[in-house]
C-alpha cells in the first residue's frame, strides 16, 4: 500500500493536497482525528462536506483517485471573444 500511496502522491502533486502522519510519532494528531487502525486513508474535502475514510483492505490507486476525484472542483473557464480582454487583464 505504501508504494501505491507514494505513486498517487507523486502523480497528483498540485492537484490534491496529500499528507501522511506516523501515529507512532504523532499520537496526539491520530487521537484527535480518531484514527484507530493502520492504515487509515481519509479524504478531507472542502468545508462543509464531512471527511470520509477509504476502505484500505481493497486499497489501490484507482480507488483513491475515484474517492478524491469526487471532491475535485473544476475551475476552468471558456475564453471567448467577449471575455478574453478581461481574462488577460485579471490574471496576467
Amino acid at each position: 500500500m505504501v508504494k501505491d500511496y507514494n505513486s498517487f502522491a507523486t502523480e497528483n502533486k498540485g492537484i490534491f493536497r496529500i499528507g501522511s502522519v506516523d501515529c507512532g510519532e504523532f499520537a496526539k494528531i491520530c487521537d484527535k482525528e480518531k484514527v484507530t487502525k493502520f492504515p487509515t486513508v481519509r479524504v478531507y474535502p472542502t468545508h462543509p462536506i464531512p471527511t470520509s475514510d477509504i476502505d484500505t483492505e481493497k486499497f489501490d490507486v484507482k480507488q483513491l483517485k475515484k474517492s478524491a476525484g469526487k471532491y475535485y472542483q473544476d475551475k476552468s473557464i471558456e475564453i471567448t471573444a467577449n471575455n478574453h480582454k478581461t481574462f488577460v487583464q485579471e490574471d496576467v
